[in-house]
Parts: C-alpha cells; structure tokens; sequence
C-alpha cells in the first residue's frame, strides 16, 4: 500500500485536496469517485513532496537556509555541536526557531551524558552491550 496525495473538486465546486492510503493509482480515482471528488491531481506521496515542518510554523524556509548554512560553517571549522547550537540560539532573533535550536541542543547534550556514563562503564576490550549505553526509549525496543 501507497500512501498518495490528491487534490480535486466536488460535485458542488469546492476545492479538496488530502491523501488516502490505497494500493495504486486507479484505487484512489475509484475511491474519490465514489466519495463525489473529481481529481485533478494525484501523485504518490515520496520523501521529496511531502510537506515538513521540522521547525513548525513561524519559521520560514530562508531562515532555515540561513541557520543551517551557518551550522555547516561552524562545524567544518571545528566547533564542537553543542558550542555551535548554542551560538546559534543566541543570535536567532525568531522565537520558534530559537527554541527548537534550544530543544535540539538539549536533545544532543542528554545523548553526551549519556554517552559519558556509558565511557565511564567501559571494560578493558571497550565493548559495550547493547542496551547498556543506548538511551531508556531505545534500549526498551532493542529487547
């Protein structure tokens, strides 16, 4: 099953648009049909078209650009991630975008914790097992 996107009107002249999951193509013209829905688009729904928020709404696309434009930058000179994040939260004057670099540097700095706890636990042929140094949401997938 596909997930595919489609866009379209109804009998009565409003404009649609959504996704259904459906096995192919001609499924979806079969189910728009019987809901009343002429369609004037439908695509599958990939990576490259679908829509994504990673920073939410408030954020445009540019500042993005910028932002990741200047992490790239810091980083390849050597900044340590954590130090870069931090420069660009406080420079960032859009408060959304500010506080998802605040939340990404936290996500990073509990990951580096964690990451020293499990150093700290190393045996003397450095292996770890697996559940050992993995965050509690992951270690609980992994058994």
């Amino acid at each position: 099953m596909a997930i595919f996107q489609y866009e379209g009107t109804k009998r009565n002249g409003e404009a649609v648009k959504g996704s259904v999951n459906l096995p192919s193509e001609n499924e979806v013209r079969i189910f728009l049909r019987q809901q009343g829905i002429r369609p004037s688009k439908i695509e599958a729904e990939s990576f490259f078209n679908k829509e994504m928020k990673l920073f939410g709404s408030g954020v445009k696309d540019t500042e993005v650009a910028i932002m990741t434009r200047q992490l790239a930058v810091m980083v390849s000179s050597g900044v340590p991630l954590l130090q870069a994040f931090d420069i660009l939260g406080q420079g960032e004057k859009n408060p959304r975008l500010k506080k998802s670099l605040t939340e990404i540097q936290e996500a990073i700095s509990a990951v580096a914790r964690s990451g020293k706890r499990c150093r700290s636990r190393r045996t003397s042929s450095t292996t770890f097992t697996s559940t050992s140094c993995a965050p509690a949401r992951w270690a609980a997938r992994s058994t």
